[in-house]
């Protein structure tokens, strides 16, 4: 009977489609319409979810003014009041498991590109997925809620990039060459000879005088003196500029090492969504080991975050740290599904990171490795 409702509202998208009249009444009808079908999108009825994806697609095709092309377009121009209903949604206390659909949902056809509008609806979703992991969690809330989670986590690592190798002169947290903009600095000696030469020049009279001659080698060597003590105080003062250069240069680079390093610790916000999902996960696996699919959905959020998080290995391993004993345990799981999930996790990460994983850690793994396959 739902199935057929849905595939009615369809039907009258198409006849209230305006030609090249007033779309007002259609847009009154999506308005209504547009939250209720997208929490059959992710209903566990194949038949309920296609009726309400083809219902989405008729609205697509009624909007004329302006075209729609596809779902992903009309959510795209319903953004604001979608958003807004849904964090509304998200913190209401009868916040049910269709919501969560919701979420995941405008994640899978919207795609990355809404992130940074969903800031406020991601942190209402985060506290509903606390409560629906509380001591006592609904099963059905705590399935869609990891469902949305794996969405959310693929959505931000397609909207990471992670940043391409290049040349120093390219990377902006390449040291700088101090000496290269530095001009050439006379040798001492070159230059105390140049303008003892020089003075010498200015001094030489050509007299045919012996008395003449001594006054002027005298006062040739006042002046070479004189050049010698100024050329020596300019020298050092020469030499002081130099060593406050590469002072400033030796601080400038201490500068951008450690913006380097905090660059390394702090992800940007869509990997920062992968981390989050990986903090959580330690609570997650206490809290999802009794209900159904909930663990195999959670190691899958898990490692589609390890991608995203690649660029930021000191942001990600000590999260990580703290999941290992779950993780281990896992691998003897009753459920066969849930340990191959546990063991492809350990396996991407140490693909990923094996050089940066203590050894300790893969001693610990090895034991519960060998008891599962005993």
């Amino acid at each position: 009977e739902r199935e057929l409702l849905v595939r009615a509202v369809g039907a009258a998208a198409a006849l209230l489609a305006p030609g090249d009249g007033d779309d007002a009444p259609l847009q009154v009808a999506l308005r209504r319409c547009l939250f209720p079908l997208l929490e059959r999108l992710g209903d566990r009825s194949e038949l309920l979810a296609s009726g309400a994806e083809l219902t989405l697609c008729r609205f697509c095709a009624a909007c004329r003014h302006p075209p729609v092309r596809g779902v992903r377009e009309l959510l795209a121009f319903n953004g604001d009041f979608l958003l807004d209903a849904l964090s509304r949604r998200l913190r209401a206390p009868s916040c049910d498991e269709h919501t969560a659909q919701v979420l995941q949902a405008v994640l899978e056809y919207a795609g990355p590109q809404t992130l940074p509008l969903m800031r406020d609806v991601v942190d209402d979703f985060m506290a509903l997925l606390d409560d629906a992991s509380a001591a006592a969690p609904r099963p059905a809330l705590l399935l869609a809620c990891l469902r949305a989670l794996h969405a959310l986590v693929l959505a931000a690592a397609d909207a990471t990039t992670p940043p391409a190798p290049g040349d120093a002169a390219d990377d902006p947290f390449a040291p700088a060459d101090a000496d290269a903009e530095r001009p050439a600095r006379a040798h001492f000696g070159d230059l105390v000879g140049r303008l003892v030469g020089d003075g010498g020049a200015l001094g030489g009279g050509g007299s045919d005088s012996d008395d003449d001659d001594s006054l002027d080698e005298a006062a040739a060597a006042a002046k070479a003196r004189k050049a010698a003590a100024k050329a020596a105080a300019e020298a050092e003062e020469e030499d002081e500029e130099a060593a406050e250069e590469r002072r400033m240069a030796a601080d400038a680079k201490l500068r951008e090492d450690d913006a380097e390093q905090e660059r390394r610790r702090t992800p940007p916000y869509a990997p920062a969504l992968a981390l989050r999902a990986v903090t959580k996960a330690e609570v997650l696996l206490l809290t999802s080991a009794g209900v159904g699919g909930a663990p195999a959905l959670l190691l899958d959020a898990l490692a589609a975050a390890l991608p995203a998080l690649a660029p930021w290995p000191r942001a990600l391993l000590p999260a990580l740290y703290k999941l290992w004993p779950q993780l281990f345990a896992l691998f003897s799981a009753a459920e066969l599904s849930v340990a191959a999930h546990a063991m492809r996790l350990l396996a991407a990460a140490v693909r990923q990171h094996g050089r940066e994983i203590s050894a300790r850690i893969l001693r610990e793994a090895l034991p519960a490795l060998l008891r599962a396959l005993a």
